[in-house]
């Protein structure tokens, strides 16, 4: 039943490939140190040695990865799979980017959704002639984009909590319930907001020189960098209400 599930992407002609695993001991079976590796999350080298670059969709190649150890599965996004993937980490403000995106925009339309072990992976069709790469945290706080050249770990794998990875709603992936990416989110997409800019430096004289932006715009962790500012000042590393300096567009 195992495998059929690993060929089951292959039977919907997405690019799958084999991970690392955790091992019994909680360890990654690649063998690194803790801190070494994001654990059961990177390409198993000895039969993808490109990595990504090497996942298949070939029916016989996917069985004869998966027969033999737990692997892990990733499946590849982008042009080779016709989606990409929202991944968002709610430990980093995901969940607080999406909802402000909601408020803004209106709800995202609702399509194959993954549980990973802290946040979810969204599921979009890849628009014609619209290419998506891989981004991190470019579109919003807690939100990572996995596009050309990118993938997502998927169920039924293990994470090192121990958590299984699952599709919401369904057993096995669906490929028919992935549903067309909004415009507006394709825009934010290709379009990230810019870097914060420096309008220049305060000299806070024995305190130092501190750079102040000339705005922290909505979606680059407007909250955190304030109460960042904020806790500087009430530890005294900045003078007193240093942090209302930026101004909100």
């Amino acid at each position: 039943m195992l495998r059929y599930v690993f060929v089951n992407y292959a039977q919907q002609g997405v690019p799958v490939l084999p991970l690392h695993y955790i091992e019994a001991d909680g360890s990654c079976s690649c063998g690194a140190d803790e801190g070494g590796c994001k654990p059961a999350k990177h390409p198993f080298g000895q039969l993808v040695p490109h990595g990504v670059v090497d996942a298949s969709a070939d029916m016989d190649t996917v069985r004869s990865w998966f027969e033999t150890k737990p692997y892990n599965i990733g499946i590849a996004t982008g042009e080779v799979s016709g989606f990409f993937a929202v991944d968002r980490d709610d430990r980093d403000g995901g969940d607080a980017t999406i909802k402000k995106w909601v408020e803004t925009h209106g709800d995202l339309p609702k399509s194959l959704t993954q549980r990973p072990s802290d946040g979810v992976h969204l599921l979009f069709k890849i628009p014609p002639d619209v290419t998506i790469k891989n981004d991190q945290k470019k579109t919003g706080a807690g939100i990572d984009i996995r596009g050309d050249n990118g993938y997502i770990c998927a169920a039924p794998s293990i994470h090192q909590s121990g958590h299984q990875y699952s599709w919401e709603g369904c057993e096995l992936f669906d490929r028919s319930k992935i549903a067309a990416a909004p415009d507006w989110l394709i825009d934010k997409i290709q379009h990230p907001a810019k870097p914060m800019k420096s309008i220049g430096k305060v000299d806070f004289g024995d305190l130092g020189v501190f750079k102040l932006p000339d705005k922290v715009a909505d979606g680059e962790g407007r909250e955190s960098t304030l109460l960042s500012y904020e806790h500087q000042s009430m530890r005294g590393s900045l003078p007193k209400y240093a942090w209302i300096y930026p101004h909100l567009p």
